[in-house]
């Protein structure tokens, strides 16, 4: 895609509520799907995508300095998606977002546009508003723990966009893995060197019946050489994903959202997997919930020793196979 203003040659429209467009190239006007470069009655450079009537429909997000809507012309039976940009000071990173978003659009099945442009547009977000530096050892190893769990239990026991969907804990959930009344979090730990992980809040453990909660643990040692790294977790997991395009897309949201980029490098630092765990946290395990603490008391932090959970311990076998009835599925 050029590197020029895409928008230098369309004119502003002079009536209210018109938009002046230019066909995105590679896309045809009378298409079941059409991208448009636009520039409002406002003066303001915007995209505009048009998609089958009958699609699937997602709820977009707010975003600072962008202004996102949604119509719908019954007549055509089309839809359509305008983004636009209401501050020009970052003109360069909305040229990029709608290249992205344009690179998706390509990609996707018509009845699924909207679902990819709601993902690019959440990524850019994040993405916007996050700082742009690189996850500390500690935010890597939890992330390769979860990416791990994700590939080597959740892919076999459902879909992998079912999958990663259920990978709530990037998006803002208390528990990393959530299915229905079954969660599951994960955390990692420096294996047999330290039996503690930390628990980073009061709900994180807390569950009630009938709700089931399983923690599991991995053990990760930093490796001079020959280890795994965070960029291995990440490309393995999407190559286990495959083809399917809105789970890779699903994927790439929550990495965001948690503050990963492909564009810094994630091959230097290496790990060596020195155990692993599952507890099934229940009456009598060891932890603090909400209803423990007195009034006025939350965002408790701890350490949660599982030397003392030996009585809880349950094979990974069963977590994987308690998600898989969860969904309907024998494993």
């Amino acid at each position: 895609m050029s590197s020029s203003n895409p928008w230098g040659t369309i004119k502003t429209p002079t009536a209210d509520d018109y938009i002046s467009t230019r066909l995105v190239e590679g896309f045809e006007s009378s298409g079941r799907v059409s991208v448009f470069w636009a520039k409002t009655s406002e003066g303001h450079n915007a995209l505009l995508i048009k998609y089958p009537c009958l699609s699937k429909d997602d709820t977009l997000p707010a975003m600072r300095a962008i202004r996102i809507s949604k119509m719908a012309d019954e007549q055509s039976k089309a839809r359509s998606i305008l983004i636009e940009l209401t501050e020009d000071g970052i003109l360069q990173p909305f040229m990029k977002l709608c290249e992205d978003i344009i690179d998706a659009v390509t990609k996707a099945v018509p009845h699924e546009v909207c679902s990819h442009v709601r993902i690019r547009l959440e990524i850019w977000r994040y993405m916007l508003s996050l700082s742009s530096g690189k996850l500390g050892k500690h935010e890597q190893k939890g992330l390769i723990a979860e990416l791990r769990f994700l590939r080597e239990v959740c892919f076999k026991a459902m879909p992998a966009n079912e999958a990663v969907k259920a990978w709530t804990g990037p998006l803002g959930s208390p528990r990393d893995f959530s299915f229905g009344r079954l969660y599951v979090e994960v955390k990692s730990n420096r294996g047999s060197a330290n039996s503690k992980v930390k628990i980073s809040s009061e709900p994180q453990l807390a569950a009630k019946p009938p709700e089931e909660l399983y923690l599991c643990v991995l053990g990760l040692d930093e490796a001079p050489s020959g280890g795994i790294s965070l960029a291995d977790e990440v490309r393995k997991t999407k190559e286990a994903i495959g083809d399917d395009y809105l789970a890779t897309e699903e994927l790439s949201l929550r990495l965001a959202a948690v503050g990963y980029s492909d564009d810094v490098d994630y091959s230097t630092i290496t790990w060596d997997i020195t155990g692993k765990g599952s507890y099934l946290v229940s009456d009598g395990f060891p932890r603090i919930t909400p209803a423990d603490l007195p009034s006025g008391v939350s965002e408790v932090k701890y350490s949660l020793d599982l030397s003392k959970c030996d009585a809880f311990k349950v094979e990974l076998s069963s977590v994987e196979r308690a998600i898989g009835e969860y969904n309907g599925r024998t494993i």
